[in-house]
Protein backbone atom coordinates (compact mmCIF):
# COMPACT_ATOMS: atom_id res chain seq x y z
CA UNK A 1 0.00 0.00 0.00
CA UNK A 2 1.42 3.50 -0.80
CA UNK A 3 1.82 6.38 1.58
CA UNK A 4 -1.57 7.98 -0.10
CA UNK A 5 -3.85 5.06 0.06
CA UNK A 6 -3.04 4.95 3.72
CA UNK A 7 -3.60 8.88 3.64
CA UNK A 8 -7.00 8.49 2.21
CA UNK A 9 -8.05 5.44 4.49
CA UNK A 10 -6.80 7.46 7.82
CA UNK A 11 -9.32 10.60 6.30
CA UNK A 12 -12.17 7.69 6.10
CA UNK A 13 -11.73 6.55 9.12
CA UNK A 14 -11.12 10.59 11.07
CA UNK A 15 -14.48 11.34 9.10
CA UNK A 16 -16.43 8.28 10.24
CA UNK A 17 -15.09 8.72 13.93
CA UNK A 18 -16.04 12.26 13.72
CA UNK A 19 -19.37 11.39 12.94
CA UNK A 20 -19.79 8.94 15.66
CA UNK A 21 -18.44 11.15 18.16
CA UNK A 22 -21.12 13.68 16.81
CA UNK A 23 -23.92 11.14 17.08
CA UNK A 24 -23.13 9.99 20.61
CA UNK A 25 -23.31 13.64 22.03
CA UNK A 26 -26.30 14.13 20.65
CA UNK A 27 -28.08 11.31 21.83
CA UNK A 28 -26.85 12.19 25.16
CA UNK A 29 -28.38 15.68 25.15
CA UNK A 30 -31.74 13.54 23.93
CA UNK A 31 -31.48 11.75 26.76
CA UNK A 32 -30.90 14.46 29.52
CA UNK A 33 -33.44 16.41 27.63
CA UNK A 34 -35.75 13.65 28.09
CA UNK A 35 -35.17 12.61 31.74
CA UNK A 36 -35.49 15.67 33.21
CA UNK A 37 -39.10 16.22 30.94
CA UNK A 38 -40.35 12.80 32.28
CA UNK A 39 -39.25 14.16 35.83
CA UNK A 40 -40.82 17.68 35.54
CA UNK A 41 -43.87 16.13 34.16
CA UNK A 42 -44.26 13.36 36.72
CA UNK A 43 -43.82 16.60 39.57
CA UNK A 44 -46.25 18.48 37.54
CA UNK A 45 -49.23 16.11 37.19
CA UNK A 46 -50.70 15.63 40.32
CA UNK A 47 -52.49 12.53 39.28
CA UNK A 48 -50.76 9.39 41.33
CA UNK A 49 -51.28 6.86 38.74
CA UNK A 50 -51.03 9.31 35.57
CA UNK A 51 -47.66 10.31 36.88
CA UNK A 52 -46.08 6.82 37.74
CA UNK A 53 -47.23 6.24 33.82
CA UNK A 54 -45.05 9.16 32.51
CA UNK A 55 -42.16 7.95 34.83
CA UNK A 56 -42.13 3.69 33.39
CA UNK A 57 -42.76 5.57 29.91
CA UNK A 58 -39.56 7.90 30.48
CA UNK A 59 -37.44 5.12 32.00
CA UNK A 60 -38.26 2.88 28.91
CA UNK A 61 -37.16 5.70 26.66
CA UNK A 62 -34.10 6.81 28.37
CA UNK A 63 -33.30 3.34 28.48
CA UNK A 64 -33.33 3.07 24.81
CA UNK A 65 -31.52 6.00 24.33
CA UNK A 66 -29.04 5.05 26.55
CA UNK A 67 -28.53 1.62 24.33
CA UNK A 68 -28.02 3.67 21.44
CA UNK A 69 -25.16 5.67 22.76
CA UNK A 70 -23.10 2.58 24.24
CA UNK A 71 -23.58 1.59 20.38
CA UNK A 72 -22.76 4.73 19.17
CA UNK A 73 -19.68 4.92 21.64
CA UNK A 74 -18.75 1.31 20.79
CA UNK A 75 -18.76 1.88 17.16
CA UNK A 76 -16.81 4.75 17.72
CA UNK A 77 -13.51 3.39 19.27
CA UNK A 78 -13.92 0.07 16.95
CA UNK A 79 -11.42 1.87 14.12
CA UNK A 80 -8.96 2.97 16.60
CA UNK A 81 -6.77 -0.08 16.31
CA UNK A 82 -6.91 -0.01 12.06
CA UNK A 83 -5.86 3.91 12.59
Amino acid sequence: MTGNDDLDRYRIFLKQQEYQDKLFWSRVQTLYLVQAAVLGSSFAIRDRWFGWAILGIGAVISTLVALLCCYDWQDSQANKTSM
